[in-house]
Protein backbone atom coordinates (compact mmCIF):
# COMPACT_ATOMS: atom_id res chain seq x y z
CA UNK A 1 0.00 0.00 0.00
CA UNK A 2 1.25 3.46 -0.89
CA UNK A 3 0.04 6.37 1.15
CA UNK A 4 0.76 9.98 0.34
CA UNK A 5 0.19 12.34 3.21
CA UNK A 6 0.32 16.04 3.49
CA UNK A 7 2.32 18.07 5.92
CA UNK A 8 0.36 21.21 5.10
CA UNK A 9 -0.91 21.73 8.65
CA UNK A 10 2.58 21.37 10.12
CA UNK A 11 4.06 23.62 7.41
CA UNK A 12 1.37 26.24 8.02
CA UNK A 13 2.07 26.18 11.76
CA UNK A 14 5.81 26.50 11.12
CA UNK A 15 5.24 29.45 8.79
CA UNK A 16 2.98 31.12 11.35
CA UNK A 17 5.62 30.75 14.08
CA UNK A 18 8.36 31.94 11.72
CA UNK A 19 6.40 35.02 10.61
CA UNK A 20 5.82 35.98 14.25
CA UNK A 21 9.52 35.55 15.08
CA UNK A 22 11.01 37.43 12.11
CA UNK A 23 10.69 41.00 13.52
CA UNK A 24 12.43 39.99 16.76
CA UNK A 25 15.11 38.04 14.87
CA UNK A 26 15.85 40.93 12.52
CA UNK A 27 15.83 43.43 15.43
CA UNK A 28 18.41 41.31 17.23
CA UNK A 29 20.61 41.03 14.15
CA UNK A 30 20.41 44.79 13.55
CA UNK A 31 21.28 45.53 17.17
CA UNK A 32 24.41 43.37 17.07
CA UNK A 33 25.41 44.56 13.59
CA UNK A 34 24.86 48.20 14.55
CA UNK A 35 27.04 47.90 17.66
CA UNK A 36 29.80 46.14 15.71
CA UNK A 37 29.64 48.69 12.90
CA UNK A 38 29.72 51.64 15.33
CA UNK A 39 32.86 50.09 16.90
CA UNK A 40 34.45 49.82 13.44
CA UNK A 41 33.53 53.45 12.63
CA UNK A 42 35.13 54.60 15.90
CA UNK A 43 38.35 52.85 14.87
CA UNK A 44 38.29 54.57 11.46
CA UNK A 45 37.47 58.06 12.78
CA UNK A 46 40.41 60.50 12.76
CA UNK A 47 41.47 61.00 16.36
CA UNK A 48 42.42 64.47 17.55
CA UNK A 49 40.61 65.03 20.84
CA UNK A 50 38.60 61.80 20.99
CA UNK A 51 35.28 63.68 20.92
CA UNK A 52 34.36 62.45 17.45
CA UNK A 53 34.90 58.81 18.45
CA UNK A 54 32.91 59.28 21.65
CA UNK A 55 30.00 60.74 19.66
CA UNK A 56 29.57 57.62 17.50
CA UNK A 57 26.77 55.35 18.65
CA UNK A 58 24.25 52.80 17.38
CA UNK A 59 20.64 53.01 18.51
CA UNK A 60 18.38 50.06 17.81
CA UNK A 61 14.74 49.37 18.51
CA UNK A 62 13.34 46.24 20.12
CA UNK A 63 9.87 46.89 18.71
CA UNK A 64 10.71 47.79 15.11
CA UNK A 65 13.51 46.21 13.08
CA UNK A 66 15.74 49.27 12.75
CA UNK A 67 19.14 50.61 13.69
CA UNK A 68 20.46 54.15 13.50
CA UNK A 69 24.19 54.77 13.58
CA UNK A 70 25.12 58.35 14.39
CA UNK A 71 28.22 60.47 14.65
CA UNK A 72 26.83 63.15 16.94
CA UNK A 73 29.75 65.59 17.04
CA UNK A 74 28.63 68.84 15.37
CA UNK A 75 31.64 68.71 13.04
CA UNK A 76 31.30 65.03 12.06
CA UNK A 77 30.11 65.86 8.54
CA UNK A 78 32.92 68.35 7.98
CA UNK A 79 35.43 65.61 8.79
CA UNK A 80 33.72 63.06 6.51
CA UNK A 81 33.26 65.37 3.49
CA UNK A 82 35.80 68.14 4.14
CA UNK A 83 35.10 71.85 3.77
CA UNK A 84 35.54 74.38 1.01
CA UNK A 85 37.65 77.48 1.59
CA UNK A 86 35.70 79.87 3.77
CA UNK A 87 35.98 83.00 5.87
CA UNK A 88 35.91 82.76 9.65
CA UNK A 89 34.77 85.85 11.54
CA UNK A 90 33.94 86.41 15.21
CA UNK A 91 30.35 85.78 16.26
CA UNK A 92 28.16 87.36 18.86
CA UNK A 93 29.77 89.94 21.13
CA UNK A 94 33.33 89.02 20.19
CA UNK A 95 35.37 91.43 18.11
CA UNK A 96 38.33 89.17 17.33
CA UNK A 97 39.28 85.56 16.82
CA UNK A 98 41.83 84.01 19.17
CA UNK A 99 43.89 80.81 18.95
CA UNK A 100 47.06 79.49 20.58
CA UNK A 101 50.14 80.92 18.93
CA UNK A 102 52.60 78.49 17.40
CA UNK A 103 55.50 80.77 18.19
CA UNK A 104 56.57 80.73 21.84
CA UNK A 105 53.18 80.45 23.52
CA UNK A 106 50.55 83.12 23.98
CA UNK A 107 47.77 83.75 21.54
CA UNK A 108 47.31 85.06 18.02
CA UNK A 109 44.40 87.37 17.18
CA UNK A 110 42.62 88.38 13.98
CA UNK A 111 39.33 89.99 12.99
CA UNK A 112 38.99 87.66 10.03
CA UNK A 113 40.67 84.47 8.80
CA UNK A 114 40.57 83.09 5.26
CA UNK A 115 40.45 79.37 6.01
CA UNK A 116 41.79 77.23 3.14
CA UNK A 117 39.25 74.46 3.76
CA UNK A 118 39.92 70.90 4.82
CA UNK A 119 40.40 67.67 2.93
CA UNK A 120 37.76 64.95 3.43
CA UNK A 121 38.71 62.23 5.90
CA UNK A 122 36.11 59.55 5.14
CA UNK A 123 35.50 57.28 8.11
CA UNK A 124 31.72 56.83 8.34
CA UNK A 125 29.94 55.82 5.14
CA UNK A 126 32.77 53.71 3.72
CA UNK A 127 32.84 51.68 6.93
CA UNK A 128 29.07 51.15 6.75
CA UNK A 129 29.32 50.13 3.09
CA UNK A 130 32.00 47.60 4.03
CA UNK A 131 29.81 46.16 6.80
CA UNK A 132 26.70 45.61 4.66
CA UNK A 133 27.97 42.17 3.60
CA UNK A 134 28.26 41.23 7.28
CA UNK A 135 24.64 42.28 7.79
CA UNK A 136 23.55 40.07 4.89
CA UNK A 137 25.47 37.10 6.31
CA UNK A 138 24.22 37.63 9.88
CA UNK A 139 20.59 37.92 8.70
CA UNK A 140 20.85 34.83 6.54
CA UNK A 141 22.35 32.79 9.40
CA UNK A 142 19.70 33.96 11.88
CA UNK A 143 16.82 33.20 9.50
CA UNK A 144 18.27 29.80 8.59
CA UNK A 145 18.46 28.96 12.31
CA UNK A 146 14.86 30.15 12.81
CA UNK A 147 13.66 28.01 9.88
CA UNK A 148 15.37 25.03 11.50
CA UNK A 149 13.84 25.77 14.92
CA UNK A 150 10.28 25.86 13.58
CA UNK A 151 10.84 22.65 11.65
CA UNK A 152 10.60 23.98 8.11
CA UNK A 153 13.86 22.49 6.87
CA UNK A 154 14.75 18.90 6.11
CA UNK A 155 16.96 18.65 9.23
CA UNK A 156 14.14 19.94 11.42
CA UNK A 157 11.84 17.22 10.16
CA UNK A 158 9.35 19.53 8.50
CA UNK A 159 10.63 19.30 4.96
CA UNK A 160 8.94 21.32 2.27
Amino acid sequence: MIEIGSNLARIAEGLRRLSQAIPKIVSGVLSVWGAQTADAIRLEAPAVTGNLEKSIDAESSETTPSVTIVAGAPYAGWVEWGTKPHVIEPRGMRHALRWPSQEGGGFAFAQRVDHPGTEPQPYFFGTIDGAIGDLDDMTSEALTEAIHRVGLDAAGGGGL
